[in-house]
């Protein structure tokens, strides 16, 4: 939040070339100015985590009771010491939801939008359902758009299975309204709670499971991304993935991405470098790097175009 912030003020205070020494001198202050108050917004903000952190530690079962251990009057050292601070307790809740709200908001808002037949999902950034369904529309069009599904926090698409009981949301365990989708069995679920969308699919035994078709130009993708994978766990490095189906998804969720971004005249010569360097980062849990090689990668592209 605070770099997007910084980059948008330091923006408007570029040094023309045609500026004379009075306003290159003023703009240059202000740019100082901006950079200061960013590193004090920044360690303010650590303390903050700093003290939510001690707080946290010291809170009982995230009541109003605090626990801990000090010296009484009589000389005894480490004495059981238990407070009941009410008001702590709120701040303490206050902190937590400001602290994960100021997460999120670095995190760019990441859709898959259904559209056609719904054999692909369209991966966008945008900042609502809304947005995300009109990017689908206008670079898809005479395809009709159905939904837009928020991916998670590390940009994935994930389905929910359903089978004879009632869908309840994933986030809260509402339940949910749902309607059908073109590809058979598919539905879009909305919870009746918070409002959360997802997709539910029909659960069934991995041998009926039918592989979703992918584009041409991500064959290749996730072909090098599961080599970078065979080599990771050969090396022993990545371990974190129980199941081979979930891995593959991620893989081709994976590919999606990094396909949307890539130019061949702009990054032909740098392929493999940069596959090699986002599917390591993403395999190994590193998604905000990933997503710098994706921002790097547009940067080369816009700067080509």
């Amino acid at each position: 939040m605070l770099k997007l912030l910084s980059e948008a003020a330091l923006s408007q205070l570029v040094v023309p070339d045609d500026a004379d020494k009075t306003t290159a001198r003023e703009i240059l202050r202000r740019r100082r100015n901006v950079d200061a108050q960013l590193k004090l917004a920044q360690r303010a903000l650590l303390m903050l985590r700093s003290l939510h952190t001690d707080i946290s530690a010291l809170r009982v079962d995230d009541g109003d009771c605090f626990e801990g251990t000090g010296n009484c009057e009589f000389g005894h050292e480490s004495v059981g010491v238990k407070l009941e601070w009410p008001n702590l307790a709120v701040l303490a809740d206050e902190t937590d939801a400001l602290l994960k709200e100021i997460a999120e908001s670095d995190k760019p808002e990441i859709w898959f939008v259904f559209h056609g037949d719904c054999q692909q999902a369209y991966r966008c950034e945008a900042d609502d359902r809304e947005e995300a369904m009109e990017f689908c529309a206008e670079d898809h069009p005479g395809n009709q758009v159905h939904v837009a599904v928020p991916a998670t926090c590390h940009g994935e698409l994930v389905m929910e299975g359903y089978g004879e009981d009632p869908v309840h949301c994933p986030k809260c365990g509402s339940r949910t309204d749902f309607g059908e989708l073109p590809r058979f069995g598919w539905q879009i679920h909305v919870c009746l709670g918070c409002n959360h969308s997802f997709i539910a699919v029909p659960d069934e035994d991995e041998a009926q499971q039918k592989p979703v078709p992918v584009a041409d130009g991500v064959r290749e993708v996730i072909a090098d991304i599961a080599f970078t994978a065979g080599l990771l766990l050969g090396s022993g490095k990545l371990v974190a993935f129980p199941d081979s189906r979930e891995l593959m998804a991620l893989i081709i969720d994976w590919a999606h991405a990094f396909e949307a971004v890539f130019d061949k005249d702009s990054h032909g010569d740098d392929y493999m470098e940069m596959v090699d360097d986002y599917a390591t980062h993403r395999l190994l849990g590193d998604h905000d790097k990933a997503e710098k090689v994706l921002v790097a990668m547009q940067v080369v592209r816009q700067v080509k175009a």
